[in-house]
């Protein structure tokens, strides 16, 4: 695979997950490093690793993304994986009520609960590493209701 392939391989996946409205506002945030960080993110980080879907599906990629992200506690970025899990799952616009939405809301609830469970876990008495558990901070961790309320919506691309 040469550098354009990997490279539009990379733009493929992190469009489908973060859609045409998001994406540039995530480059945007990086300020005067955000033309490296674009080119890291969509050639090495997604192009190399995150678009290669032999072992792992582009859902079940995005769970493990989603999973390290939010261990980290960096809201910003668990916020748009939030929103990208839901994008994999089918989520679209802003209207939150129909029978749709609410399985898919219901399914990324269930994830992070399920995450939650591992960390509380490592945290709980003789917990692996109790260090790691306070730093990933789990009332600081996304919501639901946190992508339409701080990001507009799921995206409107189709």
């Amino acid at each position: 695979m040469n550098v354009a392939d990997v490279h539009a391989r990379g733009t493929l996946t992190i469009g489908t997950i973060y859609g045409p409205s998001l994406l540039p506002k995530i480059f945007s945030s990086f300020g005067a490093h955000s033309a490296d960080i674009q080119f890291m993110e969509l050639f090495s980080v997604y192009g190399l690793y995150l678009s290669d879907f032999e072992v792992l599906s582009p859902l079940e990629t995005e769970l493990m993304v989603f999973t390290a992200i939010s261990c980290t506690g960096l809201r910003g970025p668990s916020l748009w994986h939030m929103r990208g899990l839901g994008r994999l799952l089918g989520a679209r616009g802003n209207d939150e009520n129909t029978e749709k939405m609410n399985r898919i809301k219901d399914s990324l609830r269930s994830v992070k609960v399920g995450v939650m469970s591992v960390v509380d876990w490592v945290d709980g008495p003789g917990g692996a590493n109790e260090e790691m558990a306070r730093k990933v901070r789990m009332s600081n961790w996304v919501n639901v209701g946190d992508v339409v309320r701080e990001l507009g919506g799921w995206g409107d691309d189709a």
